[in-house]
């Protein structure tokens, strides 16, 4: 994954006496579900607030992809443009990567595959609450197709998101996997 990406960072940690009910939205954990963001019980932090105490680093920008490394290992959300500038908890690792190499949302459906959630668990550590490290982020193995089969991958699922059930698809996102794997095997 190291590779594959232009950088990393981490969210920052904003004390709850911070919250507010209207202003920059600060995403925890719990509102990355199915792969994206969802601001339905979002709690937000004034812009003030934002721009003198959140550093850059914390502030995510489109196409951003989420991964959970606290808790919940592994969890995996794209930030879309109505999300850009928003700013993310210190417990997600933030990963922009290089399009050139792979596509952001083929990375996030890849994330949400068995495969990739069982690569970030099998590397937690931590007795009363399971993390994993930066660097285990970084040695993911990732499956990369050429750019046009990514893309033709990333339409497939994203069809079969219009059409399908949440597990018609979750079926579709490993099938699809097993074929990229398999096809991975072979080239090497």
């Amino acid at each position: 994954m190291n590779e594959l990406a232009i950088n990393f960072r981490s969210g920052a940690a904003i004390p709850s006496k911070e919250y507010q009910d209207e202003g920059v939205p600060y995403v925890r954990i719990k509102d990355m579900k199915n792969g994206s963001i969802s601001i339905d019980d979002a709690v937000y932090v004034s812009e003030d607030f934002a721009t003198i105490n959140i550093s850059n680093k914390a502030i995510l920008q489109n196409e951003n992809i989420l991964i959970s490394r606290v808790g919940t290992i592994g969890k995996s959300a794209f930030v879309t443009k109505e999300l850009e500038g928003s700013v993310t908890n210190q417990h997600i690792t933030i990963i922009q990567v290089d399009k050139n190499k792979l596509l952001p949302e083929y990375f996030n459906f890849y994330m949400q595959t068995p495969w990739a959630i069982e690569q970030l668990e099998q590397k937690a550590t931590g007795a009363a609450q399971q993390f994993i490290r930066l660097k285990d982020i970084k040695e993911l193995k990732v499956p990369v197709p050429e750019l046009e089969e990514q893309q033709a991958i990333v339409s497939d699922i994203s069809k079969q998101l219009q059409l399908n059930s949440d597990k018609e698809l979750q079926e579709e996102i490993i099938s699809f996997t097993k074929k990229l794997l398999q096809q991975d095997s072979t080239r090497h």
